[in-house]
């Protein structure tokens, strides 16, 4: 408890400093705000014990008045100011972690339970950190001047009695700090469960996960795999809960034992109306201070501190590629190249496969065989496990099976393929790849319902998809995996058609298991558990009888 104390103190202050480097008149303002709401408790304190009330009943109720007045004026302006103050934070704040990431160029990272669960807080939580971090900071500052006023007010009656009356709230406070403590870290432990929680409730409201889950009557299925994650994070806080329920008994009986004392001085020194105020003010102050420090400010600051964990990982250079280590003809060669996700099964096993430049191979064959996952080696979003992949070139460019379908406008769901900002658009070469693919919206649509745009169908995503990878024009290695899995067969050889022509100078790879749209290109390689069993043109895949003429024989049967 005391090494975190500590660390959130650090991390309050680095982030009090970063506030005042973004918005320094705004900090000024809103701290000078603070002062007359802190310590008006302690003159109020400081005017009864005097007997100024007593003696002169008008300047009370003008103090009071005075009060009330101060109150009213400064919590909008407070409100102007700490919208002001939260905004600008919350921007940065963001831009910080799109900084962070544009940094990364694999997404091994990313796999790790580690990194899961930080991402998954910050995920949930970083978007109202700066606004918890600005309302706790301004209830600790508030609250801390007002423990000081009173204690300085009731000095001066009494020496002994601050001490007292502090003492007399410190161990509930404290017992109640640590539970806070203990619940957030609990929390984040239990970040799986919480991401389990997260995941099975919102599947069921996804589309096209709705569609599946109502016609297979499969919401209780996703019920109870919502209560099971929900019983062991429950379990655990509870247990927690209980413990400090326990604890709380003994500092609630200390704290009464010295609150009688400090009555009993107070009576005797005919202050006793200055120790009640104090008491009722340091009692609010004290656990104000500490529930905002130790339950949201715990929260808020653990927010922050996993910000800057995530903000200040290195980033692991996995990119093993071996660029423009190659002769003058060779565009791609993998040597012995073996990868595994999990440590255990190699999804490739061996390959050893040579692709001249400006030549247009497919990689072909069922589903699992490996073909996805070379053609993400070649791009570098993983590194090989074994073996030695080089490239002439890391112009690379990619049409993936399992695209992302962006609610933006259909303008940036094409041009973030090469998006060098907003100046940089290239509009003749977007409206040339829209016309390409057959899309005839306009490229300022929205996209998608909930922000008042359109709902492509599936067949026009591929579209949009094809676009993404024909905007990016510098690529000298151009790969397609899967990209007309939506589309009818014919379509899909026109458009095959069309893009070996389009990149004919290019080294293009074709991903597909419908061989009827590869029968052209220059070279077939065939995979198969992880390995490459089969390659040669697709005349003589045929005459060799092998997988390839099997795999052929198979398609013309079921599909003419």
């Amino acid at each position: 408890m005391e090494v975190y104390l500590v660390e959130s103190l650090r991390v309050i202050l680095r982030n009090f400093t970063l506030l005042f480097r973004i918005a320094p008149w705004e900090v000024l303002m809103f701290m000078g705000l603070m002062l007359p709401a802190g310590l008006a408790p302690a003159f109020v304190v400081r005017f009864i014990g005097e007997g100024d009330a007593l003696h002169n009943p008008v300047l009370l109720i003008v103090a009071v008045g005075l009060l009330v007045f101060m109150d009213s004026i400064t919590y909008p302006l407070n409100a102007h100011i700490s919208g002001n103050l939260t905004e600008k934070f919350s921007q940065y704040v963001a831009d910080r972690i799109f900084a962070k990431l544009e940094k990364f160029k694999s997404v091994e990272q990313f796999e790790s339970p580690d990194v899961h669960n930080r991402l998954e807080v910050i995920k949930s939580m970083a978007r109202f950190a700066p606004a918890n971090f600005l309302w706790t900071f301004s209830h600790i500052l508030k609250s801390s001047l007002t423990i000081v006023g009173i204690s300085a007010a009731i000095f001066r009656l009494n020496p002994v009695l601050p001490f007292i009356i502090i003492l007399a709230l410190l161990p509930y406070s404290i017992v109640w700090g640590k539970f806070s403590y203990k619940s957030w870290w609990a929390i984040y432990d239990t970040s799986l469960e919480n991401r389990r929680m997260n995941y099975t409730l919102s599947a069921v409201f996804t589309f096209p996960h709705i569609y599946e889950i109502l016609s297979f009557g499969a919401v209780r299925l996703f019920r109870n795999r919502f209560n099971e994650a929900y019983r062991s994070f429950h379990g655990r806080m509870r247990r927690i809960r209980r413990s400090y329920l326990l604890k709380i008994i003994p500092a609630i009986t200390f704290g009464a034992v010295l609150s009688i004392a400090a009555v009993y001085l107070g009576f005797k020194g005919r202050f006793l109306g200055s120790i009640v105020l104090s008491f009722v003010y340091l009692q609010e102050a004290l656990l104000s201070l500490i529930a905002w420090f130790s339950e949201y400010s715990s929260r808020t600051l653990g927010t922050f501190k996993e910000l800057e964990s995530f903000i200040n990982m290195p980033v692991r250079d996995v990119d093993r590629r071996e660029i423009g280590n190659l002769d003058g003809e060779m565009a791609i060669k993998c040597e012995n190249l073996r990868f595994t996700y999990d440590g255990k099964r190699y999804v490739l096993d061996g390959i050893n496969i040579t692709i001249p430049k400006g030549k247009k191979v497919a990689f072909v064959g069922h589903n699992g065989a490996g073909k996805t996952t070379l053609c993400r080696i070649i791009l570098g979003l993983y590194a090989p496990t074994e073996g030695r992949i080089k490239l002439s070139s890391d112009r690379i460019t990619m049409a993936f099976q399992n695209f992302g379908r962006y609610k933006l406008s259909l303008r940036d769901n094409v041009i973030l393929s090469d998006y060098g900002g907003d100046d940089g658009i290239d509009h003749r070469r977007l409206m040339e790849v829209l016309k390409w693919v057959g899309i005839e919206l306009p490229p300022d649509i929205q996209i998608g319902r909930e922000f008042g745009g359109i709902e492509p169908s599936g067949g026009e995503w591929q579209r949009i998809a094809l676009a993404r990878t024909l905007y990016r024009e510098n690529a000298d290695i151009v790969i397609f995996d899967e990209p007309t899995e939506n589309l009818d067969p014919k379509s899909e050889y026109e458009i095959f058609n069309f893009m070996m022509n389009l990149y004919r100078d290019k080294t293009l790879i074709l991903v597909t298991h419908r061989l009827w749209s590869v029968r052209n290109v220059d070279r077939i390689f065939v995979f198969k558990g992880g390995k490459v069993v089969e390659e040669g043109t697709h005349e003589e895949l045929l005459q060799r009888g092998g997988e390839y003429a099997k795999m052929w024989e198979f398609q013309m049967r079921k599909y003419g």
